[in-house]
């Protein structure tokens, strides 16, 4: 939602529009221990909780996973995000664990997010990296783009292609910034919105449902998810809740306008919609979900950049529209 701005400035708009939680992007070339101290001193003074950072991109030349989690642990994130860049599930799953057990001593669970762009591209791909790795702070992150994406209109253009030549943060960070996915918390489905595209996670007060969950979970993401045949909101519903402890929603046009790896990734950091305002289903998706569960706005909109250029402005627009659209979406 606020990709171009810095996570300082990401916690102040998501406390000014009203969420509780939010999201912190980590940048391993800017993140330093006075903005650490920044970002701790925004979340104590406006009460939100930072529901996660990230990402961790493992790839075969290496990653900085461990100093990623010692940020989050500082600042009092509850989840870190992980990709894999270059590595296959059963090689992925040995530095996935040894990240978990980084992660546990703070009480963090590390998620892997499936994405068609990258190594672990389906929700059962990512179920097995869970299972390989065996610890349990490990989950899944789901995001309803990436599933559908990956469901509805898998490119031709991505198959065979080596995902580890897609830069880090093509997809999900613009150069200028971070990206600032929204969470939602205390909706009728569990979830209130704040919008970082990855980054800036917001809000209402945090549910019990997460007290108590494993440190190592899967991130769930829509596309990427569908990818793996049949219908990806069923294969969604026969997952484990506990290996979905929050998910990343948006609305976006029914089909992208290119279907190649570029237009998919300009499709996902630019084109993303207000929930109600596009084609996907959004309301089916957030009824598979766990009961409870925070959602993650990962809003990431070049319209919304262009209309509310004050990072306050836009994270309140997102709040009222998603607040408005979960409250009509009361869950069976």
């Amino acid at each position: 939602m606020l990709p171009e701005f810095e996570p300082p400035e990401v916690v102040s708009a998501a406390a000014a529009a009203g969420f509780g939680m939010v999201g912190v992007w980590f940048d391993p070339e800017t993140w330093s221990a006075a903005r650490a101290r920044d970002v701790r001193r925004r979340l104590d003074g406006t009460g939100l909780v930072a529901l996660d950072m990230e990402p961790i991109f493992v790839t075969p030349g290496g990653d900085h996973g461990e100093r990623l989690i010692d940020a989050a642990a500082e600042v009092g994130a509850r989840h870190v995000l992980s990709v894999s860049r270059g590595l296959e599930p059963a090689r992925f799953a040995d530095r996935f664990g040894e990240l978990c057990d980084h992660a546990a001593p703070a009480g963090i669970t590390v998620v892997v997010e499936p994405t068609l762009l990258y190594s672990v591209t389906t929700l059962a791909e990512a179920r097995q990296v869970v299972a390989l790795a065996g610890r349990p702070n490990g989950a899944i992150l789901v995001d309803n783009l990436h599933l559908d994406r990956a469901g509805r209109n898998p490119p031709d253009a991505l198959d065979g292609r080596p995902d580890s030549t897609i830069p880090a943060d093509n997809l999900h960070r613009d150069r200028s910034g971070g990206n600032l996915p929204d969470a939602l918390d205390g909706q009728p489905n569990g979830a209130n919105p704040a919008d970082t595209p990855h980054r800036d996670r917001a809000g209402n007060d945090p549910p019990e449902a997460l007290a108590g969950q494993p440190s190592s979970a899967i991130l769930a993401d829509t596309p990427h998810l569908d990818r793996a045949g049949g219908d990806p909101l069923e294969a969604l519903r026969r997952v484990d809740p506990a290996l979905l402890p929050y998910a990343q929603l948006c609305d976006a046009p029914a089909r992208p306008a290119d279907t190649s790896r570029a237009g998919l990734i300009a499709d996902a950091r630019d084109e993303r919609r207000l929930l109600g305002e596009g084609g996907l289903p959004v309301r089916d998706f957030v009824a598979a979900l766990p009961d409870g569960i925070p959602l993650s706005l990962e809003i990431r909109s070049r319209k919304l950049r262009r209309q509310y250029p004050a990072p306050a402005d836009r994270a309140a627009r997102v709040h009222a529209n998603a607040t408005r659209y979960l409250s009509s979406s009361p869950r069976p």
